[in-house]
């Protein structure tokens, strides 16, 4: 599940264990099948993974550009807004963003690498799309995170799997207690043992 930080912000988050396989067109996060698979409520979708008390803490998100913490607009590259989702992915503004926890490098580190649920580490997308105009590769690519940490682009077609590491902003007002068995990572949230419930759970 995704940690969420102090402010309604981000903090980290570990891939579940859905992959995307987009096809062509899925190049723009505005149609892609990331994108429909982590908003989605029907059957295999992300949010299906969640109650209905659940899915109503999930604020929706708008951004028009990236904010001051966020890292530069790579060469190439263009941010990519957030019109009212409710679940999205990274830009890759937001994977520099070291107010979430990452580094602001474009190179290799460990606090962008993504596990899945079995412990395997996996690339993963972004929604940025990183642009070339020109020459024998000219195409819209995506940009990626891939097992080291480092950011780079492809262009998407039906053999692409990857990882997708969903986020959401949480209205903090609806949650009323939080309980888990250790220490949670979040600021923003206090963790409270108790046996009324099980480990490891939101209480809202």
């Amino acid at each position: 599940m995704n940690k969420i930080g102090n402010n309604n912000k981000i903090k980290n988050s570990i891939i579940g264990n859905n992959n995307s396989v987009p096809d062509k067109k899925d190049n723009h996060w505005c149609y892609s099948d990331v994108k429909t698979w982590v908003q989605g409520t029907g059957e295999n979708t992300f949010l299906r993974q969640f109650s209905e008390i659940e899915q109503n803490t999930i604020v929706e998100s708008e951004k028009n550009k990236p904010s001051s913490t966020d890292g530069t607009v790579l060469t190439r590259g263009e941010f990519t807004c957030l019109k009212k989702e409710k679940v999205f992915v990274l830009d890759v503004t937001e994977v520099r963003n070291t107010s979430y926890g990452y580094s602001s490098s474009e190179v290799e580190v460990s606090n962008r690498i993504k596990k899945t649920i079995d412990g395997n580490v996996t690339w993963w997308w972004t929604r940025s799309l990183y642009k070339i105009d020109s020459g024998e590769y000219a195409g819209d690519y995506v940009n990626f995170i891939n097992t080291a940490g480092t950011i780079g682009n492809a262009l998407i077609t039906a053999g692409h799997t990857m990882g997708v590491s969903p986020a959401m902003n949480l209205n903090l007002s609806s949650i009323l207690y939080a309980s888990a068995s250790g220490v949670d990572q979040t600021s923003g949230l206090a963790a409270v043992e108790t046996d009324l419930v099980s480990n490891n759970i939101w209480k809202l």
